[in-house]
């Protein structure tokens, strides 16, 4: 009788943990899944079915199509994939039934339907399911000094997709929040100076001349072919004041968000080679012609920009040219005004207060060098 109660013990442990451990590493809830690729949803787009089941109060069954298996084993997440999704009011055998049937009218001649969700719960998973799975949960403890950090997965194009902005909340806190410099995909220097952050900054999340945006996404195309991040992103959330980084005087604004890509932004003249471009903010406090000092705050930090041009995240988008921006009426796509061509673009850790890469904090009655620059974001105290 020991025997047995002592087994049953052990029967029950086993259990217990087999079912703790598959609940906190599953997508077997579809909101968990929907959180990981949250960043995978394009309008138009084949992830526009998972997009449109979700915002249909998660139909009974959700079918996807994929490459044959004789061809490839897995669902790869770049491939231009049919879907289809049932009614709530279905049996589920007619569910499934009418999920691969639309499924099936709009996918490739070489590709095969299957059931990838009933009821809100995925019922599907392969290797890329698996792996997606592992790198989301892995997410949360990252060290942004020793660690791979971002999805490896890409498009079949092989760009990288961002994270979820819930887990990039998450690395920064775990990190900090402040001092660091997050570096994706274990990315090597992006130029020749070695920079180093106050303790106490707002951490730079896509650094200059950087293949990634600031939730770990490619920008442009794949590897050699990616478009290099001209200027610094910093980390601010919306509403942080935004600084002079030197004295100048205000050349260009713009305080209208229909300028899509660039949003709200401004440019001070600090002398007659540097220019200090500060994108995607939000209100603006001076006006074009005003003289501005050194930590004078100009403006507050913006909100969220379309993944496009903004990352999908919030944040200061600071560059550095030597040259006036253009004119600007309408300011549709601001880049091109207000950094000139590509020649014009300098690496902002050349003209920190503090030498090459040795950013400062602005700090009211201290003396700094002039025309070297302060940085433009507010440290923490």
């Amino acid at each position: 009788m020991k025997l047995i109660l002592k087994q049953v013990k052990i029967l029950i442990f086993l259990i217990t943990f087999f079912l703790l451990t598959s609940v906190s590493h599953s997508f077997v809830h579809i909101d968990y899944f929907f959180d990981a690729t949250a960043n995978f949803f394009t309008g138009g787009g084949p992830y526009g079915g998972l997009d449109e089941y979700k915002n249909h109060a998660k139909k009974k069954a959700l079918a996807f199509s994929k490459i044959n298996e004789g061809e490839q084993s897995n669902w790869d997440p770049g491939h231009d994939f049919a879907w289809g999704y049932s009614g709530n009011n279905n049996t589920m055998d007619e569910a499934r039934k009418n999920a691969l049937k639309y499924c099936n009218e709009s996918k490739l001649d070489s590709d095969v339907c299957f059931i990838f969700a009933e009821n809100g719960r995925v019922v599907y998973e392969d290797e890329f399911i698996k792996q997606l799975k592992e790198e989301y949960y892995d997410l949360s403890n990252k060290n942004v000094n020793s660690d791979y950090i971002g999805y490896t997965h890409t498009t079949s194009e092989g760009i990288h997709f961002n994270i979820p902005q819930k887990k990039f909340y998450e690395i920064i806190e775990n990190n900090g929040r402040t001092g660091f410099i997050l570096k994706y995909h274990k990315e090597n220097k992006t130029h020749t100076i070695d920079v180093k952050l106050p303790k106490n900054s707002p951490p730079i999340i896509s650094d200059y001349r950087s293949k990634y945006g600031v939730l770990g996404g490619g920008r442009g195309g794949p590897g050699s072919a990616a478009w290099l991040h001209r200027s610094i992103d910093f980390y601010v959330k919306p509403g942080e004041p935004l600084l002079a980084a030197a004295d100048g005087e205000v050349v260009m604004l713009n305080k209208y968000v229909r300028a899509e890509c660039f949003g709200r932004v401004l440019t001070i003249k600090h002398s007659p080679s540097l220019y200090s471009t500060y994108a995607h903010i939000g209100e603006i406090m001076v006006k074009i012609g005003d003289k501005v000092k050194r930590g004078q705050i100009i403006s507050e930090s913006g909100n969220v920009l379309r993944a496009e041009c903004g990352g999908g995240l919030e944040h200061l988008d600071f560059g550095i040219s030597n040259m006036g921006p253009l004119s600007c009426e309408s300011c549709e796509m601001l880049e091109g005004q207000v950094i000139g061509n590509s020649q014009s673009v300098q690496n902002p850790h050349l003209f920190w207060s503090g030498g090459k890469g040795k950013p400062e904090c602005f700090i009211p009655g201290k003396e700094y060098r002039k025309n070297k620059l302060t940085l433009p974001v507010t440290c923490v105290d």
